[in-house]
Parts: structure tokens; C-alpha cells; sequence
């Protein structure tokens, strides 16, 4: 449809005096993009801005409405007296009767604020409204549309902050055509400097060479939303930013992409503040179990006595005892691992106390054993329910003597040695059915570390995740571009139950990197035994039917009206599905 065009540009500079280039067309698009009926008055109540979407609510195409009093397109009950938005300052849902052009009566929910200039005079006002007659049939519907509302009133205040944050519009060939102030605030890059300089070479980013937002947007034919990244600024400090990259289109013509910059210093400040105010050593929660392992094992930095730790296989117990090493007197010392679990008796035996080269058939050397190697240090010995009971009774006379005989030797060795030892398995039920010696047991408990499966410690997986992201940046295996996580997926990470624990959480996510194809990883980014968790087990069956909700949602952002539509359903009948699914 062809537009009629009114000379706005002048409200627009009152209303967004900082903003980017005032063009009619920008400011179209930008209330297009938002999926309900919205329109922008000047001071007079004259409208200014007409969208698609309330051409098509009220029945008047903009031409028609242009340059009228808003009441001769948005004709409410509410019209007659006092225009409640320059009253009041804000609408926030309030909900009223709507005359359309033909006379329909409709009943819907209106949001709007007021732009005032640095006066405080009341210099223009943008209303959103949308339809909620056939909602109001049921309570959960009417419910859901308010709450829909009020999201895209907050959509709506995001647009127009990401702007006032840092905008730059570019045209086909990335040349910028506007660099706004907050933009220039940001980067330190002035705006005289800025134009008509290619974006790629003004703030230089890792997304430039491979994945670049206007690029992928193009291809895709999509908006690229929230691309965390880092900009080079004018004096060549790396700026943590949040990327987002919008198509410009004046006369359906593909004519350049506004590009958002949302400045995300102090957001990585206070992340690396909470990290720090979680993490001991090696050791990352929020949880109070996790606290309570900090805190004992801050109080065991004297203590130079055996300990034992137990919990399930990939709860992290290497991490537990390499900690407890770091930050014990014996710090300085050496630290060595023997996996018990691995090795026949008489080789574990032999990396215990060593041995002479005779005793031992296919020996062609003595052999110095991890106890001796270890003096002075910790000696860390994973799976101790592995170590048979021959080899245990020889530990135990260590632990009580501190000496030791090679194997075939005579002479008596002395070690100075710290042990902590580690298991999956239940010592008090291997001494019943006599695969365990009690006394070893008792010696090895006086200091015990229990580490909850991170089942029960879920507050930590959000801190867990964004530790590992991190340091991805540093893996030859996969891209060195720091990447986000998508709020579904974390809600899914969150849910699973992680038989495997942290082991498996660290390599879903490097299976999620390995796939992922942008900068945020998404919930069909995930590995297929998280997907199917969602599923409830008696809904095994309707396993492709969730694949395609989680991908509709995920395209839309998890705007429930546009996935509907993508999946030729309505919206209550999604909702519902979604709800049993698990997905609400």
C-alpha cells in the first residue's frame, strides 16, 4: 500500500531530539515491527504515525487518519472527555470499547505513555491497543491477552531505549548514514567522525569476519535480537555490548538495518562480582550446600589430616580435592592422582609404594612409587572402593605409620603424605559384605565432604553454564566468540536432571556450541536427551509435535500470537498445549 507521507519530521525531532535520522519511513517500520495496532500523536493530539496494525483494527487506512484528531481513528469511549493519556501520563491496560470505521463494537486493552521535552511540556504520546473481545469469553484467555499486552508495551519501551542506548543506522554497503549520541557516549567515537564510515571498521568486532548480524539478517530475511559480543571503542578498549540488528525498509525496499547497541559494562561487572562472591578455588555455587563445602573447606586450610569425599560420579570430587590441596599448608607441594579403578591390583600396587624390577614379571626397572613421588604433598585417590583388600590393609599401616616397603624391598621408607580419597560407592555397605576394612574407613572419615548431585543444587547451573561459556572462549574445538544462552534453554538446562551431573552439563554445552550457529544457543541447540526430558513420559509419542512448538516459540521469540500462526492453531488451544507439555 502506498502511504500518504505528512511532513512529521519536525514532531519527530521534538519527540527524539538525540534519536537516530528522523526519517518518516525509519519510524514506520519500527511501529510495524510490532505485532498490535499503534499510532504516535504530536502535542495537538494530531496523529502522526499510523501502523499496519491498526489499519487493519479499525478499518482507516492511514491516509485517512493522517493529520487528524486521534479521536477520528481511535474512537473509544473514552474519547469524549479528557484524553486520558496527556491526564495521566501513562495508560497501562486499561481496558474500554472501541467503535471501528464500520461500526463494530470491539472491546479492547489500551497502553500508552507521553514524550515531555526537558521542560516538562507535553510534546507528543505513542498508544498501542489491541483486540480482546473474542478473549473475554474465558477468564484464562482474557488473563493471558493482559499479560500480552503489557509485554508489548515493554517491547515497545525496549525499542525506544535500545535507540536512546546506542543506535547506528547503515545503508546497503555499511556505510553509516546515523550514529546517534548515546552511540558516540558509548564508543567514543564522535558523530562527525562516524558518518559515512563503514561500520565494520568504526567499531570492529569477532562477529564481523563470520557472522556478521546485517549478513545473517539479510540471508535470513529476519531481526537478529541480543548478539553478545565486544566492540573496539576509539581509544582500543574492548566494550562488552548487546547486539541486535533491525532490517530498514522504505518503500518495501531493503535500504540499509539499524543496528542496537546496548551498553552491558555493568552487567559484566556485577556477573564477574557475583562469580567471585560464589566461586572457591576450583569450586562455583550459590547453593547452601555449596557454601557449606566452602566454608569447611576454608576451615580445613590447618588441617593436614586424611579426608574423604563422596558423591556421585561427575559431581566434580576432583575439583573438591585439588581445592582442599590449594589452599592447605601443602600448597606448595606436590599434588598427584592415582585412579584405583583402572589398574590391576599388582600395578596399583606398584604406583602406591613402587617396586624393585625383579618382583615384578616384565619389570626392566625399579620403579618409584606415587607415595615416595609425593612427599611433602597430597596424593588424591579416586574410586578408594576400587583398592582391594590386600592393598588396604598396606594403606592403612601408611596412614597410621607414614612408611612404606616397595614391592620385593626391605628397606622401610618414609613419606610425608597427605591423603584424600574419593568414592561413588557406599563404604559402610562394602565393610558389611566385607570388600572394605573398618579401621581404613575410620581413619579416612574423621574429615568427610559430601557433594550433592546437581539435581539437588539447581540454583547452581545458571552460574555452572556461564562459567563454561566462558571459558569455551579459550577451546581449540570450538569458536573463541564469547555466546549467550537463550532463556528457554536455560529453563531446560534447569529442568533436567543431570544423571551425569556437572561432567554432563559441561559436555552438553559443548555439544550446544558445536551446533549452534549464531551467538546464542537456543533450545534446538540442546542434545536430544534434554529435549526429551520436556516431554512427559506418557506423551513420549507426541515427541515431533513439541519439536515444532519449541521451534515455532523459539522463532518468534516465544511471542505465543506469531507461533500460533506459524502453527495454524489458535492461540488458547497453544496455550494449552503448551501447559502440557510442560512448556508454560
Amino acid at each position: 500500500m502506498n502511504r500518504k507521507v505528512l511532513n512529521t519530521e519536525k514532531s519527530l525531532e521534538k519527540i527524539f531530539p538525540t534519536g537516530i535520522n528522523n526519517d518518516h519511513g525509519i519510524w514506520q517500520f519500527l511501529l510495524d515491527s510490532i505485532p498490535t495496532a499503534a499510532f504516535m500523536v504530536d502535542s495537538k493530539l494530531t496523529i502522526i504515525l499510523w501502523n499496519k496494525m491498526a489499519e487493519e483494527l479499525t478499518g482507516f487506512r492511514a491516509e485517512e487518519v493522517l493529520g487528524k484528531h486521534c479521536c477520528e481513528g481511535e474512537r473509544c469511549n473514552n474519547c469524549p472527555n479528557e484524553c486520558e493519556l496527556f491526564k495521566t501520563d501513562f495508560i497501562e491496560n486499561q481496558e474500554t470499547v472501541f467503535y471501528t470505521k464500520n461500526g463494530n463494537v470491539l472491546h479492547i486493552i489500551k497502553n500508552g505513555m507521553v514524550f515531555r521535552d526537558e521542560k516538562g511540556a507535553i510534546i507528543g504520546g505513542i498508544e498501542f491497543f489491541r483486540d480482546i473481545t473474542k478473549e473475554l469469553e474465558t477468564r484464562e484467555a482474557f488473563t493471558l491477552e493482559k499479560a500480552e499486552a503489557e509485554a508489548q508495551r515493554r517491547l515497545v519501551e525496549s525499542i525506544i531505549n535500545s535507540i536512546s542506548e546506542g543506535a547506528i543506522a547503515v545503508d546497503e554497503n555499511l556505510q553509516v548514514l546515523s550514529f546517534s549520541s548515546q552511540a558516540a557516549e558509548l564508543t567514543g567515537i564522535s558523530v562527525e567522525d562516524a558518518i559515512g564510515k563503514s561500520c565494520k571498521d568504526l567499531i570492529p568486532n569477532p562477529l564481523c569476519a563470520e557472522q556478521c548480524p546485517i549478513r545473517i539478517m539479510r540471508e535470513k530475511r529476519t531481526r537478529i535480537h541480543g548478539n553478545l559480543t565486544r566492540i573496539t571503542g576509539a581509544g582500543g578498549e574492548s566494550i562488552p555490548v548487546l547486539e541486535s540488528s533491525i532490517p530498514l525498509l522504505i518503500g518495501g525496499k531493503y535500504r540499509g538495518s539499524l543496528l542496537l547497541l546496548k551498553d552491558m559494562k555493568l552487567e559484566e561487572k556485577l556477573s564477574q562480582e557475583l562469580m567471585k562472591k560464589n566461586k572457591l578455588g576450583e569450586l562455583i555455587g550459590r547453593s547452601r550446600s555449596m557454601h557449606d563445602i566452602f566454608y569447611l573447606i576454608e576451615r580445613l586450610g590447618d588441617v593436614d589430616a586424611p579426608v574423604i569425599i563422596t558423591g556421585e560420579q561427575g559431581t566434580g570430587r576432583a575439583f573438591v580435592a585439588h581445592t582442599i590441596h590449594n589452599m592447605s599448608i601443602r600448597k606448595d607441594g606436590p599434588y598427584r592422582v592415582i585412579e584405583c579403578g583402572t589398574l590391576p591390583p599388582l600395578l596399583l600396587e606398584s604406583e602406591f609404594f613402587g617396586h624393585l624390577k625383579e618382583c615384578v614379571p616384565g619389570a626392566v626397572r625399579d620403579k618409584i612409587g606415587q607415595l615416595e613421588l609425593v612427599h611433602k604433598g597430597t596424593l588424591y585417590l579416586i574410586n578408594i572402593d576400587a583398592v582391594p583388600i590386600s592393598l588396604q590393609e598396606k594403606l592403612l599401616v601408611f596412614l597410621e605409620t607414614g612408611t612404606f616397603k616397595k614391592i620385593g624391598g626391605s628397606e622401610t621408607i618414609q613419606a610425608d603424605v597427605r591423603i584424600i580419597a574419593a568414592t561413588s560407592q557406599n563404604l559402610e555397605l562394602m565393610i558389611n559384605e566385607g570388600k572394605f576394612l573398618k579401621n581404613l574407613f575410620d581413619v579416612l572419615k574423621g574429615i568427610q565432604i559430601e557433594i550433592p548431585p546437581l539435581r539437588n543444587r539447581r540454583q547452581d547451573i545458571e552460574l555452572l553454564v556461564a562459567h563454561f561459556l566462558k571459558t569455551s572462549q579459550n577451546s581449540s574445538v570450538v569458536s573463541r566468540q564469547s555466546k549467550s544462552i537463550s532463556a528457554p534453554a536455560m529453563r531446560a538446562l534447569i529442568r533436567y536432571d543431570w544423571p551425569g551431573n556437572i561432567l554432563e552439563l559441561q559436555d552438553a554445552l559443548e555439544f550446544a556450541l558445536s551446533v549452534c550457529s549464531g551467538n546464542t544457543i537456543n533450545l534446538n541447540d540442546l542434545p536430544p536427551e534434554i529435549m526429551r526430558s520436556l516431554l512427559p513420559q506418557e506423551e513420549s509419542t507426541e515427541e515431533d509435535e513439541v519439536t515444532r512448538i519449541l521451534r515455532a516459540l523459539e522463532e518468534t521469540h516465544w511471542r505465543r500470537t506469531e507461533a500460533a500462526q506459524i502453527l495454524g492453531m489458535d492461540r488458547s488451544t497453544l496455550w494449552r498445549k503448551m501447559k502440557t507439555y510442560g512448556l508454560a
